[in-house]
């Protein structure tokens, strides 16, 4: 399946971020019941958004990065897991991290989806704990361990 990949600064385009919010919508606050405080922080603003649209141009995946290197709200709908729309979201934000000279980018996994990173070269970082009902691992990678054949990630 093929994709489209924008990037989005949340403070110029708005189109896109209404789409973004959708997509989170019905992952985190429909799927995960995760409030919809906590799911829409004040990072937005200072975050850059990844959205992938599917050939018929509808959003269909999502994820953000501060610039810290930190990645999370890795947002696909249901139909689109079992397809590489999630590697379209993660290249590209490793791609702003290269491009910002972010070395070291983190993200709060999970913990059923620890084993995909780690075998993506992310390392555990601390313990597990609980955030939002659940349990997740910290994990941490170099971007440079990402400057590789395209396909690595699955």
């Amino acid at each position: 399946m093929s994709y489209k990949v924008n990037n989005v600064n949340w403070r110029r385009e708005t189109d896109y971020i209404e789409e973004i919010k959708e997509v989170r919508n019905k992952v985190f606050i429909c799927e995960h019941r995760i409030p919809e405080t906590e799911e829409f922080d004040n990072n937005d603003i200072n975050c850059e958004h990844v959205l992938v649209r599917n050939e018929d141009d509808k959003a269909v995946a999502t994820g953000r990065i501060c610039e810290n290197g930190k990645i999370s709200r890795i947002a696909v709908l249901m139909k689109y897991r079992n397809t590489n729309a999630a590697q379209k979201v993660i290249q590209q934000l490793l791609s702003i991290a290269h491009r910002k000279g972010i070395n070291q980018v983190t993200i709060d996994a999970e913990l059923d989806n620890v084993s995909y990173f780690t075998n993506q070269g992310f390392k555990p970082v601390g313990g597990v704990y609980m955030e939002t009902g659940l349990p997740k691992q910290t994990l941490s990678c170099s971007v440079n361990s990402f400057v590789c054949p395209h396909g690595i990630l699955h």
